[in-house]
């Protein structure tokens, strides 16, 4: 099937198990090995992959272009980690400080800022935000900080995971080509947090306007694909439709409703309130809360009280009123999603929200 690549004008039909012509050794679960790594240009020809990476980088912002036209300097690598760490000042941006902050820093490396005991990148001004600092160099993947790795000494095994979870595309690429240029970067988590006029080199996953990272895929998305590459070149190289196909119920046997299985957030309140008015329409579920002392109800009438402390025997019933909390309790960690099953899913946005759109890959 790969071999009879069809070509219509300038354009070349998609293929799949094109992962085959890199010579595989091994597929294990952090991706795979090649005998010989390869340069840029004949890895994304074999894979096919787009030649213009500005579209999806710059995204609507420009980001990549804008970071082509700035001279990344060692002060502004420093500063940007001292925003990072500690916020400069007072939880205010004042670029002045975090310069002299970033000399003390460098005259001992031990000095913490005053308002932690220790350094903490989940707890700093950027609420929410994870970002480390990565290099690759000589087709290596390190981790790094300004004044000393020995600042992320209680994250190390959370960044090793992050290499093997989030971060397993780099991981891969490394393997596979064998002239990556050696870069810097910082990696984010799922929230960008990282105002516009902070220009590095940054990734996240669900970039938004008013931040400046760069999308990064979710690992679902492409670690399923890897499974699915993995047991087709495991049944005599089988990439046809009907054997990738042969998990999927057909159409017409599908739950005729609209999957919304996600992590709560306030943003998703109108999915929940809706499935509680038609349960004929949806199939919901949620496992998870942010900010689990903030799910209080949008309707003025209810007299409820914040999640952790509700008892459905304590409270009128509420059942098939939107707005309240009581009703939509029901649909807190009792079911998973089924890949397959549904033949509509809905799919959070991407950028501004808490995204969780990777899943649209197992629809």
């Amino acid at each position: 099937m790969i071999d009879n690549i069809k070509y219509v004008g300038k354009l070349v039909e998609v293929q799949r198990g094109r992962l085959t012509k890199l010579n595989i050794t091994k597929i294990h679960n952090y991706g795979i090995d090649i005998y010989k790594r390869i340069n840029y240009n004949k890895f994304i020809h074999i894979l096919q992959c787009t030649t213009n990476d500005n579209i999806e980088l710059n995204g609507n912002r420009g980001i990549l272009n804008i970071l082509k036209l700035i001279n990344l300097t060692k002060d502004i690598i420093e500063i940007s980690c001292a925003y990072i760490e500690i916020g400069c000042k007072n939880y205010q941006t004042i670029w002045s400080d975090c310069y002299k902050i970033v000399l003390k820093f460098k005259e001992n490396i031990s000095l913490v800022h005053p308002i932690y005991e220790k350094f903490d990148v989940h707890r700093n001004q950027i609420i929410g935000s994870k970002y480390y600092l990565f290099l690759i160099k000589n087709n290596k993947l390190y981790y790094d900080w300004p004044w000393g790795i020995n600042r992320l000494n209680e994250h190390k095994k959370k960044i090793l995971k992050l290499q093997k979870d989030h971060m397993l595309l780099f991981s891969m690429l490394i393997r596979l080509i064998s002239n990556i240029n050696n870069v810097m970067f910082f990696f984010g988590g799922e929230q960008p947090s990282i105002n516009s006029n902070i220009i590095l080199p940054l990734f996240s996953f669900a970039p938004k306007l008013g931040t400046n990272d760069m999308p990064f895929p979710f690992y679902e998305m492409y670690d399923d694909e890897l499974k699915l590459f993995n047991d087709a070149y495991k049944n005599n190289k089988n990439f046809s439709n009907e054997f990738y196909n042969k998990h999927h119920i057909k159409w017409e046997k599908r739950i005729t409703k609209a999957a919304f299985y996600v992590s709560y957030d306030q943003t998703r309140r109108l999915i929940f309130d809706q499935a509680v008015l038609r349960p004929d329409l949806y199939d919901v579920a949620y496992t998870f809360v942010y900010g689990i002392h903030h799910m209080s109800s949008w309707n003025m009438l209810s007299d409820e009280e914040l999640l952790p402390n509700i008892n459905k025997s304590t409270y009128r019933n509420y059942r098939n009123q939107i707005g309240y909390n009581q009703p939509i309790l029901q649909y807190l960690g009792h079911k998973s999603y089924q890949p397959h099953h549904y033949k509509y899913i809905i799919v959070p946005g991407g950028s501004g929200l808490l995204s969780t759109s990777g899943m649209i890959i197992m629809i």
